[in-house]
Formats: structure tokens, sequence, C-alpha cells
């Protein structure tokens, strides 16, 4: 079978800072294809293609020198980098060309199982280097993969946490599960998310500015990130304000005026994105502007009925933190261990799942109804923001 073409390898940052690993775009190389170095170098048609795959803009796109690469890809260290990508114009089962400093590499490899040759099938490639295959016509699908891969969160639960924080509803459409904000029984009607919906929380800037941040953008992409949080809490948008919450980093931590803004928004599962990202410290300050102004009006009465009724405020928010991020490693084993059990005992589908639902029940519900009837009690209450 003949080959199908020679292989490029690109690598690419979305920032100017190359300190850490790049991220690695294979395509296929066109007949005016120019080289360099490592056999080829980048053409804008590379670079605009990459862009909208991505759905970004190609000047946000900052691609490595054609010696940088060579000097990488002489090394071997594509398993290394924070992705490889393949071009969806890249057959998986067609024969492609690779350009000889990598065939010399990869063969100098100790890991490597079998012998690479210049022609090779593009998915022995892909499962070499674990290669991602980019979809066509989803470049947003394409960005929340590359949003994923290159995840570096201090918290290694903090992903974990998040998805008991809030109730989730699966779309309609896509079949993603997407954060609700409040109770997930009573929405009625075809479920969608923000994306199928034309996507009016902003979702795809979001994304695209919080990969620019954890690819090494400068420090005020951060404060970009929280305005645009607090204008997703102010909408009420949960599953925005659940995708800030889920990429927030321990250098860049919320201020008790996003906790405070949460409460005054009245859903309960925009204030449980908040709230799991929050350390109990910062809960126990929350609310100080609300309550010396409630004592100043005397709402609650004196000094002693305001302090304890702010004080039991931040007792059900703690109570509530403490359900998000326990440790629930002893009840996940007890499932898997119960499901194990009924899988040999032969029992149907639908007994399996009730039996691991009542091994591991869902808590979002209890943490969401928990913050609704604390909500409730304070209805009436004008929650103040010290800005």
């Amino acid at each position: 079978m003949a080959s199908m073409g020679t292989l490029e390898f690109h690598a690419f940052g979305l920032s100017a800072s190359q300190a850490r690993a790049p991220l690695i775009f294979i395509t296929v190389a066109d007949a005016s294809g120019l080289t360099g170095a490592s056999g080829f170098s980048t053409s804008t048609d590379v670079k605009q293609r990459l862009a909208r795959l991505l759905d970004v803009r190609s000047s946000s796109l900052k691609f490595y020198r054609d010696s940088d690469l060579h000097k990488f890809l002489s090394k071997g260290c594509l398993r290394s980098s924070l992705a490889n990508l393949l071009d969806p114009r890249i057959s998986i089962k067609g024969i492609y060309t690779l350009p000889p400093l990598l065939v010399q590499t990869f063969n100098h490899m100790e890991h490597m199982e079998t012998a690479f040759t210049p022609a090779l099938i593009a998915s022995q490639l892909q499962k070499a280097i674990g290669a991602k295959h980019l979809l066509e016509d989803n470049p947003h699908a394409n960005l929340l993969h590359l949003c994923k891969t290159t995840l570096v969160a201090s918290d290694p639960g903090l992903g974990v946490h998040g998805r008991y924080s809030c109730c989730h509803l699966r779309c309609s459409i896509c079949r993603k599960w997407f954060p609700v904000p409040g109770y997930k029984t009573l929405r009625t009607g075809p479920h969608k998310c923000s994306c199928c919906r034309g996507d009016p929380e902003g979702i795809r800037i979001i994304t695209r500015r919080i990969l620019a941040l954890r690819l090494g953008a400068a420090g005020d992409a951060w404060e970009v990130l929280r305005i645009i949080l607090r204008r997703a809490i102010k909408a009420g948008h949960a599953e925005a304000v659940n995708c800030i919450c889920l990429a927030a980093r321990h250098k860049n931590p919320f201020s008790s005026t996003e906790l405070d803004l949460a409460i005054r928004s009245r859903r309960a599962g925009v204030l449980a994105s908040i709230l799991v990202s929050c350390p109990p410290h910062m809960i126990r300050t929350c609310l100080k502007s609300t309550e010396r102004h409630a004592l100043a009006v005397r709402t609650f009465g004196g000094q002693q009925e305001t302090s304890l009724v702010f004080d039991d405020l931040r007792c059900r928010l703690l109570s509530a933190h403490h359900l998000m991020t326990a440790n629930r490693h002893p009840e996940e084993i007890t499932q898997r261990t119960g499901c194990l059990v009924t899988l040999r005992k032969g029992f149907p589908e639908p007994a399996r799942r009730l039996v691991g639902q009542c091994l591991l029940p869902d808590v979002s519900f209890r943490i969401i109804s928990q913050l609704t009837d604390m909500l409730a009690g304070i209805d009436g209450l004008d929650v103040k923001i010290d800005w």
C-alpha cells in the first residue's frame, strides 16, 4: 500500500513563555511545504488550520522555532509533551512517512516494543506517543480535551469534589453532564448544555482563557477570569461558574467577595460551586459587611442576636463544605465490591444499578437541599458586598 503523505510535527503553546513542555500538532505535509532543521517549517496554512480546530485566534498560538523543535524531537520526548494532537486529515488506518529524524529517535528508545520504519500506520504512531485524534467539525470538543489534558491542579481532588458540589443533568444533544443552578428534578422538558443552546454562558471563551492560563499566560489572565466569574455569578450561570471554579489554582484563591456574591445570587448550585473552592477559614469570614449592616439597622436585634444568626449561617456553609470534600474512597470501595457481588450472582442490570445507588448515594441533592434551606432563611436579607 502506497504512503498517503509525510507527517509534519509542529510544536506550539498559547503564550510567549516556553518554560514548559510544548504541545505537538501532527499533520500531513502539503506540496508547498517549507523545509527546515526538523524537515519542515510551520506555514501560515498550518497555523490557521490549528486555530480553527481549537477555536482560538491564530495570533494566540505561539509556535516554537524550528531549531527548538529539532532539539525536542531529537531527544525522543514526544510522550513528555503536554499533548500530542493528530490532524483529522490523518486517517488512522492509513500509512504515512515519518521524518528520518523521528525514525532514528524512535528506534533508539528502549521502551519501544517494535522497530519503526519510515512508513508506518497512523494508529501505530498514535499508540506509541499517546496522541489524540482531533475532530473536524467540533472545535469546542477539541478545546475541552486539550484543557483537560493540560490540567495542572494543586489539589488533585478538586475535580472529584466538583462532581459532588451541585446537581448535574445530561444534555439531550451532546450527552454531556452539566451543572444546574438548583434541583435537577425541577427541570422539565429537554435539557441542553450551554454549548448546545448557542453558548449564552460563554463557555468557549472561558475554556480558551483557562487553557491559556494553564499554559503559562501572564498573571493578569486570572484577573480577567475573576471578572467573568463575578458576572456569571450575578447572572446565575451555573455551568460557567463551575467551569471557572474547577480551574482555580492555589495561588489564585477566591476572596470572600465571590462567596458573598454567590449567597446574594440565591442559587444553590452557583453557591455550591464557589463553596467547594473556598478554604474553611474564608467561609468563616464571609458576610462580614452584611453582618455590620444588619447590626447597624438592628435587623435581628442587638449584638448577641445578630452574631447568633450569622454564626449559624457560617456553620451551615461549613457543614455543606465538609460534605462536599469528605473522603468517599471507603464508600466507593464498598460500591465496587457490591457491584462485583451482584454481577457474580447474576443479578439483572436494573437491580445492579439500584444496589450501586444505595451503596453510594448521590450526595449532591443533599448538599443542594441544605444550601437551599439556608438561602430560604435569609430571603429578605440584603447581602452587602465588600468590593
